[in-house]
C-alpha cells in the first residue's frame, strides 16, 4: 500500500514505496548515524583528557619505523626495548611541528647515551636533527641539553667548549636526571622556543628556528649487549589557530595604541588568553590594515575579518 504521509517519509517522488520499506529505511539510516558517531566518539576517547595521545600502544610498535638495515626493537611488558651493536634509532612514521611530548626512558648499567629526537630528519640509516640529550656519564652530566645530531652538535645548551656556558648548564640542570632510574622527559616545540625537561625541571630552553617540523625518535647508541628501555610515549599537538575572537582585537587596540601593524608583527595577547598575534594581513569590511595605526577603536569589536596565525607562548 502506498504511504499514507508517515512522518518518517520523505515526500514521494517517482514510484511509491510502501509504509513498511519507507520506515526500514529511516531506521537504517538512524541506526548508522548512531554507529557513526559512537565509532567518532571512541576514536576521541582515545585521547587523555589532558589532550595527550599515545605514540605507543603498549603491545605493538604501530607508527613507528626502523629506518636503519640494522638494530632490533620489540616490546616487552609494555616497554619499548632497544638492542644494537651500532647507533640507530625507531622513528615514528608521522612528523609533528608544535607539540609538547613525553615519556620515560631507563638507561642501562654502565656505558650508555641516547636522546629522544625532534622535528627531526629520517632517510635510510640515517636520522639527523635536534636531540634531547640522555647522558649516562655521571661527571659530564649533560642531560636534558639540546644536541643537534648530525650537524651543529652540542651548539647552544650547553655550547661545548664553552666553560661558562658548560657551568650555567649543570646549573639548571642540577641532580634532576637520576641515572640508575626511570626518567621522564617532556620536551615543548612551540614555533622556534624550544624547551626540555627532566623530571620536572627545566634543563633548556632556547630559540632555533632551523627546523619547524619532523619525526620523533627513540635512540640506540650502539654499545653492544645493552638494552635501552622506553614506555609512557605521548604527544599533545598543538594546532595553529585561524579564527580570532573579536575581543582579541579589542584587548589588542588597547593594548597596543598608537601601534603600526606591519606584516609579521607579534603582539603577546592578554595573560587570560594566553596567545601570541601574529599579523599576516588584516582585513576590516574589505579595507587592509597592515601600516596602519592599530590605535584603540580602529577596529570594531563586531564581526571583524581577519586572516591571522596565533599559537600559544610558553610560559
Amino acid at each position: 500500500a502506498p504511504c499514507l504521509r508517515n512522518p518518517f517519509c520523505p515526500s514521494p517522488s517517482g514510484l511509491e514505496l510502501t509504509c513498511t520499506t519507507q520506515i526500514m529505511i529511516s531506521l537504517t539510516r538512524r541506526c548508522f548515524l548512531f554507529l557513526v558517531l559512537v565509532g567518532s566518539q571512541v576514536v576521541a576517547d582515545e585521547k587523555a583528557p589532558d589532550g595527550f595521545t599515545p605514540l605507543f600502544d603498549g603491545k605493538t610498535l604501530a607508527g613507528w619505523t626502523n629506518p636503519y638495515t640494522w638494530g632490533k626493537a620489540e616490546v616487552v611488558n609494555g616497554e619499548i626495548h632497544l638492542t644494537a651493536d651500532q647507533k640507530f634509532f625507531l622513528v615514528t612514521e608521522k612528523q609533528y611541528g608544535d607539540f609538547i611530548f613525553e615519556a620515560d626512558i631507563l638507561l642501562p648499567a654502565g656505558k650508555a647515551n641516547s636522546g629522544f629526537m625532534f622535528r627531526a630528519h629520517s632517510e635510510p640509516n640515517k636520522v639527523f636533527g635536534y636531540q634531547a640529550e640522555v647522558d649516562g656519564d655521571e661527571t659530564r652530566k649533560w642531560s636534558g641539553g639540546l644536541y643537534d645530531e648530525g650537524r651543529r652538535m652540542w651548539f647552544i645548551s650547553p655550547i661545548k667548549g664553552d666553560a661558562a656556558s658548560e657551568a650555567a648548564f649543570r646549573t639548571r640542570a642540577g641532580d634532576a636526571f637520576k641515572r640508575n632510574d626511570w626518567n621522564t622527559y617532556r620536551i615543548t616545540c612551540i614555533g622556534k622556543k624550544l624547551k626540555i625537561e627532566i623530571n620536572g625541571v627545566t634543563t633548556s630552553d632556547v630559540e632555533d628556528a632551523t627546523d619547524a617540523t619532523g619525526v620523533i625518535a627513540i635512540q640506540h647508541h650502539g654499545e653492544k649487549g645493552q638494552t635501552y628501555k622506553f614506555r609512557n610515549l605521548r604527544i599533545k599537538e598543538i594546532k595553529p589557530r585561524t579564527e580570532v575572537r573579536s575581543d582579541w582585537l579589542h584587548h589588542l587596540s588597547e593594548d597596543f595604541p598608537n601601534q603600526v601593524l606591519t606584516l609579521g608583527d607579534e603582539f603577546r595577547g592578554p595573560s587570560e588568553f594566553g596567545f601570541v598575534f601574529v599579523a599576516r594581513s588584516i582585513l576590516h569590511h574589505g579595507e587592509q590594515l597592515i601600516g596602519k595605526k592599530f590605535t584603540a577603536g580602529l577596529i570594531p569589536v563586531h564581526n571583524p575579518v581577519l586572516e591571522s596565525h596565533i599559537t600559544p607562548h610558553l610560559p
